[in-house]
């Protein structure tokens, strides 16, 4: 399947009606209870009947439908099944996932439903930087998913893990295109271990981001990337572009981080939903409505989630009605939703780690996994928890959306002083 130009056109013009509307109509309109504002009929659409669509991931050539099943929380069996039946075939996993029960899942739900391995792909990950580690790694995620192979994996989550953003960022671009890293990256081809490499960033510096993905486009050995993209990136140019020197490279673009909810502003959320938007589904569509994206990554931990999304991607062109609702929606949510820039890390008089701590509460709310919001709280060093926040404001003051952060951090407290 090829991106027609269609979608190339309705993602342009998509950018640019972003631009052509300013802040203050933006939130007059909000403002005005959603008055007059026209919804999309394609929002909540009935599934045409037809099988999800493919493409071929880059220069991996792996056939590949352009919706991913993210398993952060183990996929459900019955999830799974409709998921297959209506020819999804990309399973993306990870050994810290749940402490590797996703991975185990995976393998328990494939002999349960009689999965054929060769229909699919799978993806896991590493957080370690030893390539010599890699192959006894990979070993156990495709023992833990009834596996002899990994079609794609990832160094996870590039730019750091579990810290303090400011101080945690290493040198990624550097240790990516390092001869080390590509002679492992071989070898693993060469022994059938992998298909392919790549890497996860959850990051979003942009300028720091931006680098690191055009950087990285320069390496022949990078197949794949993986990276927050979502529908509050709306007319960020700089960004797409950077995605379009990636996809021009070669390499495969998965879009994770897509839905970018606000479950913890339903007072906000509601009149959208009586309006008959489906915020979720325009999500899915904004995404992959971009030509550079080739895969857009979604949790599904529900039937009701995987038939939205599904039915998202098998339409995945926004009508300009649509756009303005979505765009409406991220202006009305934007103090409940953080970005995880980490403007706000740098001026913290305490050091506080603002946006992991409020990544392992979007687990929490957004996913409702409790078992990874846990954990991702639990790598964060003591010292910089929510719960050593000092109420002085700085981050609320800094902070380029508006985000209400100390409110979010309080909770945060509050949350995981109980698991």
């Amino acid at each position: 399947m090829t991106l027609s130009s269609e979608s190339k056109l309705q993602y342009r013009e998509g950018i640019l009606s972003v631009e052509q509307m300013d802040r203050r109509r933006f939130v007059a309109t909000v403002s005005s209870g959603l008055t007059g504002v026209a919804l999309s009929a394609a929002a909540g659409e009935a599934p045409t009947g037809g099988k999800i669509p493919r493409i071929v991931l880059g220069r991996t050539k792996l056939e590949v439908s352009r919706i991913a099943l993210g398993t952060v929380s183990p996929p459900d069996r019955a999830v799974l099944a409709y998921c297959a039946q209506q020819g999804l075939n990309f399973i993306d996993a990870a050994p810290n996932y749940a402490n590797g029960r996703s991975e185990e899942a995976v393998g328990q739900r494939f002999r349960e439903l009689g999965l054929k391995r060769d229909q699919f792909i799978l993806t896991s990950k590493t957080k370690s930087r030893d390539p010599s580690q890699w192959p006894n790694l990979i070993a156990e995620s495709c023992k833990r998913m009834g596996t002899d192979r990994l079609d794609i994996f990832h160094a996870h989550s590039i730019g750091g893990w579990g810290g303090r953003p400011g101080q945690r960022i290493e040198d990624s671009t550097t240790w990516l295109l390092k001869s080390e890293v590509a002679r492992a990256v071989a070898e693993l081809k060469k022994s059938g271990l992998i298909r392919a490499f790549g890497y996860s960033c959850h990051v979003t510096q942009r300028d720091w981001v931006n680098e690191l993905i055009r950087e990285s486009a320069k390496g022949e050995h990078i197949d794949v990337l993986m990276v927050r993209y979502n529908f509050r990136e709306l007319g960020d140019r700089e960004l797409a572009e950077s995605l379009a020197i990636a996809h021009k490279a070669g390499q495969g673009v998965v879009a994770m981080k897509s839905q970018a909810g606000a479950k913890d502003s339903p007072d906000k959320v509601k009149p959208f939903l009586e309006g008959g938007f489906n915020h979720w589904q325009a999500a899915i569509r904004w995404a992959a409505s971009n030509p550079s994206v080739h895969v857009v990554c979604a949790n599904m931990t529900t039937l009701e989630m995987a038939r939205d999304n599904l039915t998202a991607i098998k339409q995945p062109h926004l009508s300009a009605r649509e756009l303005n609702q979505l765009m409406l929606y991220a202006q009305a949510t934007a103090s409940n939703a953080c970005r995880m820039c980490a403007t706000c890390v740098p001026v913290c008089p305490r050091g506080i780690a603002i946006p992991e701590i409020l990544r392992a509460v979007m687990y929490h709310d957004d996913y409702g996994d409790g078992q990874m919001a846990r954990q991702t709280y639990g790598e964060i060093n003591p010292q910089w928890r929510a719960d050593r926040c000092g109420d002085c404001g700085t981050c609320e003051r800094v902070c380029p959306n508006g985000l209400t952060v100390r409110s979010h951090l309080a909770r945060a407290a509050r949350v995981f002083s109980l698991t």
